[in-house]
């Protein structure tokens, strides 16, 4: 009988630690949602992926009551006004997705929105009104994160999402580990397309899908310059 009550005290313990949110997050509308609310402005892929090394995604949405539990927290740890960014995007597949592969189907999009623009493909959510807006990947907010309950988040890096083997100001698209380089003047298209290999050591730049090709068309300054 002792042996057997103290089993059931190391269970409670153990249920206990293992049901309990990481410390420097917060407790959602239930014990299973663990927040990190980060103030850190960061892309929206710098912010995925601090997420995916705390073991999470940027935080998904599934309820009315879910929106205005994260806008409450976000105006509370970040301004009184202004946006952050969530875990929905179309970069990837050309639909909007949310990066934890949840099906809900709610949406709190604003009036007009999404924007049907090239480039507008990450998700943010206003404070106070808690409204939705379709916005570029590269501008940087700060994030909520949704997180495993146990764990210790990590520090976030302030380094932004390229990585070495692109140089200079390169645009790095993640899905396809591409580099791009956009460059103004008037070139026929081979001349442009020995400019890319002599400098760069590549070739004009291709597009093998929407959202690669929304990722380019957003960056370019004009509609004059060279894609292969």
């Amino acid at each position: 009988m002792v042996f057997y009550l103290l089993a059931l005290s190391i269970l409670s313990i153990l249920a206990q630690y293992s049901f309990s949110c990481p410390d420097g997050t917060i407790e959602g509308l239930s014990p299973s949602q663990c927040y990190l609310l980060k103030s850190t402005p960061s892309t929206w892929l710098s912010a995925e992926n601090f997420c995916k090394q705390n073991g999470g995604h940027l935080a998904s949405v599934s309820s009315v009551f879910v929106n205005n539990f994260l806008k409450g927290a976000a105006q509370a740890a970040f301004f009184n006004t202004g946006t952050f960014w969530l875990g929905k995007t179309k970069m990837f597949t050309g639909k909007w997705t949310w990066s934890d592969g949840s099906n809900s189907i709610y949406d709190n999009w604003a009036q007009g929105q999404p924007l049907n623009t090239a480039g507008l493909d990450c998700l943010s959510e206003h404070v106070p009104s808690g409204s939705w807006y379709s916005e570029s990947c590269d501008l940087t907010k700060p994030f909520i994160c949704e997180v495993p309950q146990g764990g210790t988040p990590q520090p976030i890096s302030t380094t932004q999402n390229t990585p070495p083997q692109c140089a200079g100001n390169a645009i790095y698209y993640a899905p396809s580990g591409k580099c791009f380089h956009i460059f103004n003047g008037t070139y026929s298209w081979y001349s442009a397309n020995d400019y890319c290999a002599t400098n760069y050591g590549g070739s004009l730049g291709s597009a093998h899908s929407q959202a690669e090709n929304d990722i380019i068309a957003s960056k370019m300054a004009s509609p004059i310059q060279n894609v292969g």
